[in-house]
């Protein structure tokens, strides 16, 4: 997303086109690996609201926290993909100028939704999980 609004600055509409495809196609590719393991999750029965596999009160505090932290994220993931995605349609017809703020108003959302997973994922997966 940062070499996407670089190239924007450069004035080189194909290159921020791609970046900005490539930023969209890793956040789906996230999303993907998300669902497998969510799916795992479920299948070992770890969603404290039905049929609990781990019957301790704080396993049900964590793993609820978990769902929800995560489920938040992926729903803001999502939004940002579809904020990207608009970008890149917009661009590679011509109806958006490089020097639109559309772009680094995104960029910012998208470096949000990042930031919220550098302090989430600490949290669940190292600490958490482990």
């Amino acid at each position: 997303m940062t070499l996407a609004v670089r190239a924007a600055k450069i004035v080189d509409r194909d290159l921020a086109g791609r970046l900005l495809a490539q930023t969209a196609a890793l956040g789906v590719i996230f999303l993907v690996i998300k669902g497998f393991e969510y799916r795992d999750d479920l299948e070992r029965h770890l969603d404290p609201a039905f049929d609990f596999a781990l019957g301790e009160n704080a396993a049900q505090i964590f793993w609820a926290f978990y769902w929800i932290m995560t489920g938040l994220h992926a729903i803001h993931l999502a939004i940002g993909i579809g904020l990207v995605s608009r970008l890149v349609w917009l661009m590679r017809r011509g109806r958006m100028s490089l020097e639109s703020p559309q772009l680094e108003v995104t960029s910012l959302y998208w470096h949000l939704v990042d930031a919220f997973w550098i302090l989430v994922f600490p949290v669940l997966y190292i600490m958490g999980r482990g």
